[in-house]
């Protein structure tokens, strides 16, 4: 049992250094605001206890907040991404598929079309479309993640 114990914790300690390497990207992409800042991003958060511990403010700067200091909802979608990165990645390994740009891709395909049938539809409605018909911009997001959960594994 504590080997099982042992075996989840790392799971857990790498899709959470996934999720946050996934939002450190993300925010890396929104520089460019007032003051050399990141241009601010706030949405509502439903995390009761987040909400308490900043006083009852419901809404949340993505933007120019690190992971750790998100709200759970909003962890949330990083997390998903991450471990079904890390799932697909340790699947190809096992089934001795090789990790090249071509897996990268298929993988990359799989895990947009999972968040975009997930709540991301409702998020960000311009998104939730299938993969090819994302921007190249948008496509090496997912890719991105992929190769970043390669290295992880």
């Amino acid at each position: 049992m504590e080997r099982d114990n042992k075996t989840e914790k790392k799971e857990d300690e790498k899709i959470n250094m996934l999720a946050a390497l996934i939002h450190e990207t993300w925010r890396g992409r929104r520089s460019g605001g007032s003051m050399g800042g990141r241009e601010p991003r706030w949405e509502e958060t439903k995390d009761a206890d987040w909400t308490l511990a900043h006083h009852g403010e419901t809404k949340v700067d993505l933007a120019n907040t690190d992971f750790d200091a998100l709200p759970g909802d909003w962890q949330k979608e990083n997390r998903e991404s991450a471990a079904f990165a890390l799932d697909e990645v340790a699947r190809a390994v096992k089934d001795g598929v090789v990790l090249d740009d071509a897996f990268i891709e298929s993988a990359g395909a799989r895990l947009h079309q999972r968040w975009a049938s997930g709540t991301a539809g409702d998020i960000l409605p311009g998104q939730a479309v299938s993969f090819g018909d994302l921007s190249e911009e948008e496509k090496e997001k997912d890719r991105a993640i992929i190769r970043k959960a390669i290295e992880i594994s």
